[in-house]
């Protein structure tokens, strides 16, 4: 067995940890995510947002590239950052892109949750040396030093001091490392995601992090609320502090909201926040300054206004980029994420006077195969003048329909 064993085995685990509220589990992630269903629970379990409009009974090739065609484009939805994964990829059973696809669901969803700014490695490690300084010993990474079972030992006590003092380990790695596990799952209910062995023999830093980070989301829930942050001083983190300094004392980032058809309707791009303090109950003064972060489809930082209104909400207005798709709005205060940050809004690029015109051209217009791709490819040009630019659009500009034909047929479109 390797690290690769390790992580398919820990990240299941950690699907299944999530998928155990539908009454279903994962145990063949190559194969059982084929059909896109498993992937799609998944997704509506993680996001809290049903996906619409997936095949339930899916039968062909198609049906399998659809489902997880709809899964992926809700993770990009949600802010998962994706790369070099396609439906396809899934429905063929690439284990390591599948295990990278995984991974960053748990980034997103588990160990970056609450935490903007530096590296989730390094902010995870000194979380965990914060926890076990009383007991002497400090780790520098998530592999090697885990493997004679101290850290663990320790972590786990420091939880609830007495839960598994620290005298009564043995000094054997092994026997330690395992009734760290066992106590965890028992006292904390933290999933045995990982036995001793993958710790001590085949360690993986991926598959180590995802199970210590199910330890600071305990003593999260037991606190109520994110501890303070630590970071890496960098550029970024340092320009999201100084966005960030206003007045925290009533101001409570999670529990602030916010409304408006900037954030659901296409051709809007004004909304509100009202901030909140940390019981819930609406902030009545201005001051607090949040940090937008207004991302076009292709990834570039888009402008936008922040007007005070002085009672408790802000009034936010963004500018699209010339390029048509889904727009991602974060809103964080104090470097959290408020409530329903991330959205994603459908926006069209149109330039005053523009001028286009389509084209549409191939085999799939006239002619195709049973149970095969039919394709078609469209051209955009706009007119500038006496000449035509070729003009990029995203593919969730166009709509396809199709008339007189069985229910079955879908449509998958590709930007090239």
């Amino acid at each position: 067995m390797s690290w690769v064993d390790t992580q398919k085995k820990t990240f299941t685990g950690w699907c299944n940890n999530h998928l155990s509220q539908r009454s279903v589990k994962i145990n063949e992630v190559t194969s059982d995510l084929k059909e896109g269903l498993l992937l799609i629970q998944l997704m509506e379990v993680l996001s809290g947002q049903p996906i619409k409009g997936f095949t339930a009974k899916p039968r062909m090739r198609v049906h399998f590239l659809e489902n997880n065609s709809k899964a992926l484009h809700h993770m990009k939805g949600a802010g998962v950052e994706l790369v070099g994964i396609g439906p396809e990829d899934i429905v063929d059973g690439n284990l390591k892109l599948i295990l990278g696809m995984i991974w960053k669901l748990i980034l997103h969803y588990q160990i970056s949750k609450g935490f903007a700014g530096g590296s989730p490695k390094q902010v995870l490690l000194e979380w965990v040396n914060v926890k076990i300084k009383p007991y002497s010993i400090q780790v520098s990474n998530f592999t090697s030093e885990w493997g004679n079972g101290k850290a663990l030992y320790a972590l786990t006590d420091s939880i609830k001091p007495g839960t598994l003092p620290f005298n009564t380990a043995s000094g054997d790695a092994l026997s330690d490392t395992q009734k760290a596990i066992e106590v965890a799952h028992s006292s904390y209910s933290i999933p045995k995601l990982m036995d001793a062995e993958d710790i001590i023999k085949r360690p993986d830093e991926l598959s180590m992090m995802t199970y210590v980070s199910f330890f600071r989301e305990y003593e999260l829930k037991l606190s109520g609320a994110h501890p303070k942050q630590v970071t890496v001083p960098t550029a970024s983190t340092a320009k999201a502090a100084s966005v960030s300094s206003a007045p925290k004392s009533s101001v409570f980032g999670p529990n602030c909201v916010a409304f408006g058809d900037g954030l659901s309707v296409q051709g809007s791009t004004t909304f509100t926040i009202q901030s909140k303090d940390k019981d819930g109950n609406k902030v009545t003064t201005g001051g607090a300054k949040f940090e937008i972060d207004v991302k076009s489809p292709g990834g570039l930082s888009c402008k936008y206004d922040v007007k005070d209104n002085n009672d408790g909400t802000y009034t936010v207005t963004y500018y699209t980029a010339n390029e048509t798709g889904f727009y991602t709005i974060n809103v964080y205060y104090d470097r959290k994420h408020i409530s329903g940050s991330p959205w994603k809004v459908k926006q069209m690029y149109t330039r005053a006077g523009g001028n286009y015109t389509f084209n549409v051209s191939g085999q799939g217009l006239s002619q195709g195969k049973a149970n095969s791709a039919c394709e078609f490819t469209i051209t955009v040009m706009e007119k500038s003048g006496s000449a035509e630019i070729l003009r990029r659009v995203g593919v969730e500009a166009f709509e396809v329909k199709f008339s007189n034909g069985p229910e079955e047929l879908h449509a998958i479109g590709r930007e090239n």
